[in-house]
């Protein structure tokens, strides 16, 4: 029977990692429905589409999500912030920020004490939601790790989840990483929205306890990243040792830019910076280490992607990556790149687990240079050993 299935996530956020997991996400859908129809919820649907359309042959229909409905396209401040703020950008910011958080604050506070009232006001004031909803056979929420503590994020997730509950329409999440919570109000509104959830599979065992202890029955299957299932290892020439970089990697800089040095000495490989999201602070530490390392004359290109395809190019055509973001890691892994973690949070943990024996994650604020400089090379003499990647691919669905 066809199904009309409608799809959320944390697609259009400018994460390139994202985007690849709303690509991964069309084609398990088309393999385990594959005569649905498929309607994708985005934060920016015009980006949205441009990567589908690059990346998917089968139509699928893109609209706003409920978080872009009724909070618009603040988070672009985020995004796009300045490196140097004029006097006027500052006034703007500021008086956006006030509004903006008294708007989110109003809104969560409806949304824990008086939920109906919420959903009556949404209703009369953005007709799109209802439409969303209409005749829909299926809602998933599809992977990354976005249901934590932001507020403004969790309130259109949860507000999907009340929408299609009250349309009686089955509710999946896949693929997520949830948590972790500290804020009681937070943890009151999870256990409250996703207990009305029929399947929960989550990608680490943390968000299944942390579930399982606010009383939420999680599916004792883990499913691994789900961008890992658009896999293809890359055969062609690899030439790069690349680094990604994202927050504390400043404090690091002359500690990862030795390491790198002996790696490109003993590899006679060139060095590549990118970045995996497409927002301001990444591009500025990104720069940072390429003047350093032109500084000491290393063969150095940086380069920024436009799209999610772009990111996979470069990694495709790097020899080894270290990353400070997960999906740099996992885009990497799925072309067969080797892939050096520089971020010990619980994901990156469980990600590095479920496919290596010995693997193991570095803590940019702490790690040890001759440890760091020791696991690169056992990663390129073939010491860290993979786990058999077609058992990981096989258990990814969206059933």
């Amino acid at each position: 029977m066809k199904k009309r299935i409608l799809v959320s996530g944390g697609w259009g956020y400018r994460n390139l990692g994202d985007d690849a997991i709303l690509i991964s996400t069309i084609k398990i859908l088309k393999r385990d429905y594959p005569n649905s129809d498929i309607v994708i919820t985005s934060y920016n649907p015009i980006e949205s589409l441009k990567c589908v359309k690059k990346s998917i042959l089968s139509e699928v229909e893109i609209i706003p999500s409920i978080q872009r409905i009724i909070f618009g396209y603040t988070l672009q401040y985020i995004f796009i912030t300045p490196i140097v703020w004029n006097t006027f950008f500052k006034i703007k910011y500021h008086l956006w920020n006030i509004f903006h958080k008294n708007k989110i604050e109003f809104y969560y506070y409806l949304l824990e004490k008086h939920p109906r009232i919420l959903r009556w006001i949404l209703s009369l004031l953005y007709k799109k939601i209802e439409k969303q909803f209409k005749d829909i056979d299926l809602f998933i929420m599809s992977g990354g790790g976005y249901l934590n503590e932001s507020h403004e994020c969790n309130i259109g997730h949860f507000l999907e989840i009340e929408w299609a509950k009250k349309k009686g329409i089955p509710i999946y999440l896949i693929g997520q990483t949830i948590g972790p919570f500290e804020n009681k109000r937070t943890k009151s509104l999870v256990q409250r929205y996703l207990s009305l959830s029929d399947k929960i599979i989550v990608r680490d065992l943390e968000s299944q306890e942390e579930l399982e202890h606010l009383g939420i029955k999680v599916d004792e299957h883990i499913t691994p990243d789900l961008a890992i299932y658009d896999t293809s290892i890359y055969k062609g020439v690899r030439s790069y040792i690349t680094i990604i970089p994202f927050f504390g990697i400043h404090n690091r800089i002359n500690e990862i830019i030795e390491v790198i040095e002996e790696l490109v000495n003993t590899t006679g490989k060139k060095v590549l910076i990118t970045i995996s999201q497409q927002w301001t602070i990444p591009q500025k530490y990104a720069e940072t280490i390429y003047k350093e390392l032109e500084k000491r004359n290393i063969d150095t290109t940086y380069k920024i992607p436009k799209n999610v395809m772009e990111l996979q190019d470069l990694l495709c055509k790097s020899y080894i990556v270290l990353s400070q973001n997960l999906h740099g890691l996992i885009m990497s892994y799925r072309v067969g790149t080797k892939i050096i973690s520089l971020n010990d949070k619980r994901k990156f943990q469980t990600f590095i687990s479920q496919t290596f024996e010995n693997g193991k994650c570095f803590n940019i604020e702490s790690f040890n240079k001759e440890e760091l400089l020791n696991y690169c090379m056992n990663i390129i003499n073939d010491r860290i050993i993979n786990k058999d990647r077609n058992n990981i691919i096989k258990q990814i669905s969206l059933k």
